[in-house]
């Protein structure tokens, strides 16, 4: 396999894999969003540093709105769920002999979908929006787990989805144990408890 093939194809993984973490990331952030208290401990901000995009939003106070635009629609950020979509295109598209009919589908099928949304329109469907990149994104992994031949571009599909998946849920990690719980509150405090049910349900791994 060439090796820019093998980049395509990793990167293409981890480009949707990264769509996928940062709608779950928006779906955590609504859920803390509504803990008595939310607005002071600036909880946005947090969750825009797990996907090192802090920078993109200003100094001051960050909102759901200003959250929803740096990570679900701002062109400029490399970590939004738009520009995760067109880059995970572009790679694909850059392989396509490499990808089956129903991954190339869903690639070329879906990176526009946000295209039309303002901020406030976004925000206002958040939640449909959420559960359509989840919808997306799955359906890459059911074309990719039922139609790709099981050889050197499969298994860097893998790697890089693998990867990405990794990096996600070690800075989930690292912003929860030491941004998230306030320093005055002892640890197993309900708010605690809260917070890392909503961290694992992210992650998928409540139960």
């Amino acid at each position: 396999m060439l090796s820019r093939t093998a980049s395509h194809l990793f990167w293409l993984a981890r480009y949707s894999e990264r769509a996928d973490a940062t709608a779950r990331v928006l779906s955590m952030g609504q859920r803390l969003s509504m803990i008595p208290g939310a607005h002071t401990r600036d909880e946005w901000r947090s969750l825009l540093r797990v996907m090192g995009c802090e920078h993109l939003a200003g100094q001051g106070p960050i909102g759901e709105a200003e959250a929803v635009n740096v990570l679900l629609l701002d062109d400029n950020n490399p970590s939004s769920i738009r520009s995760s979509l067109a880059q995970a295109r572009t790679n694909g598209r850059a392989v396509r002999t490499a990808l089956t009919q129903d991954m190339w589908e869903v690639l070329n099928g879906g990176w526009r979908h946000l295209d039309d949304y303002s901020i406030d329109q976004a925000q206002t469907d958040l939640p449909i929006l959420i559960d359509w990149v989840t919808a997306h994104t799955n359906r890459f992994r059911g074309a990719v787990s039922t139609g790709m031949l099981r050889n050197e571009g499969h298994d860097f599909l893998l790697i890089g989805a693998a990867i990405e998946r990794a990096d996600v849920t070690l800075r989930l990690l690292e912003v929860k144990y030491h941004v998230l719980l306030p320093h005055n509150e002892f640890v197993g405090g309900g708010r605690d408890y809260y917070q890392w049910t909503s961290l694992l349900r992210t992650l998928s791994g409540l139960r």
